[in-house]
């Protein structure tokens, strides 16, 4: 009987799972904002309690955190308009480049397999040049004026969730104990506990994260401007931004720049040297920094990592990559707290190394 009854509560939370899964990729324009509130609400959190200590109005340290953040998303989008604006005016430059590089490649190719790749390349350039002229975007306006309204409906969301959640989390302990029903004076209850970990947790992995994706994205601008890549500055913004994303964000943001160093570097000794220190630069931040800066209370078993950003790239897509990993770790601490899910949280989590005696 007891069996039957395990059996039956497992096959409900696997369906409930599904279904759960369902809600969250049908409903996803009103749930991303959500949860993106609530993560921003708390990497603020200690920023919001540092103003406090300090006898700051919470309405002044809100107006002073929305001005900061305001100058900044402003700098990061002129970023990416200005250097997108001078890919397509300097278009034609780059494919005479890509040309010029190409030639010899063409030209082994046709001596070898008797294939003239020049025709199709044409071709391609053509459709390329039709893709990213001023009459396609022209062309394209009703698409691009829906993406712009649908990313202004869930910035606008977003911020609204935003202002709620930032009005209760300076008093999350209270709210969480009156839910609990917690009769603990001056203290926490579990669930208090629990959410305290899941902050404490998300904000070691975003530090963490923010000064290994500044630190990437610093050494590729270097390494591009030494090696005399053109948009230095816009590469390293790139692979800060992408780094974000684990496992396949720094080297999705490494083939751009690669690509064009192919085409803009003429030694092969120079371009050599510039693919290495791009791959030293991310295999070192990525496999050695920030496992070292994260410590043990974040090691998460590399398999979810990646299982996490499939599903979550699927239901929400890039901001679900860039959340997958936060996401895990708030399902792990909240797992934690399930005396029959310990299995589950411990194949979550990486072994312990043993100690050599």
């Amino acid at each position: 009987m007891e069996r039957d009854i395990k059996t039956i509560k497992n096959l409900l939370i696997f369906f409930s799972s599904i279904l759960i899964a369902y809600l969250l990729k049908v409903l996803s324009y009103m749930f991303i904002p959500l949860v993106l509130a609530i993560f921003i609400a708390i990497v603020m959190y200690p920023l919001l309690t540092w103003f406090r200590n300090r006898r700051v109005p919470f309405w002044a340290s809100i107006i002073i955190i929305f001005v900061v953040a305001f100058f900044v998303l402003n700098g990061v989008g002129n970023v990416i308009i200005d250097t997108v604006s001078d890919i397509i005016a300097d278009k034609d430059h780059l494919y005479a480049q890509v040309q010029n590089k190409a030639t010899p490649l063409f030209a082994y190719v046709k001596d070898l397999t008797g294939i003239d790749l020049n025709n199709y390349s044409e071709s391609a350039w053509t459709y390329i040049q039709k893709f990213v002229s001023f009459e396609q975007v022209l062309y394209s306006s009703g698409t691009f004026a829906s993406f712009l309204s649908s990313l202004a409906g869930t910035l606008f969301m977003t911020l609204l969730y935003l202002f709620v959640t930032l009005g209760g989390i300076l008093k999350y302990d209270q709210y969480l104990n009156y839910l609990e029903k917690s009769d603990v004076e001056g203290g926490k209850g579990s669930w208090a506990i629990a959410f305290e970990e899941v902050m404490s947790s998300i904000n070691t992995y975003m530090k963490v994260k923010l000064v290994v994706s500044l630190a990437t994205g610093v050494s590729f601008a270097l390494i591009c401007g030494l090696c005399g890549v053109d948009y230095a500055f816009f590469w390293g913004f790139l692979a800060c931004i992408l780094n974000f994303i684990p496992t396949f964000g720094s080297i999705i943001a490494s083939v751009p720049p690669i690509l064009l160093g192919w085409v803009q570097i003429e030694s092969f000794g120079w371009l050599v040297l510039f693919i290495v220190l791009l791959l030293v630069c991310q295999t070192i931040f990525g496999n050695v920094v920030e496992p070292m800066m994260m410590g043990n209370s974040l090691s998460i078993n590399t398999v979810f990592v990646f299982l996490a950003l499939v599903v979550w790239g699927y239901l929400w897509g890039i901001t679900g990559s860039i959340l997958s990993v936060p996401m895990l770790v708030l399902i792990r601490v909240i797992l934690e707290q399930m005396p029959d899910a310990q299995f589950v949280v411990r194949l979550m989590g990486n072994a312990p190394e043993v100690e050599k005696k």
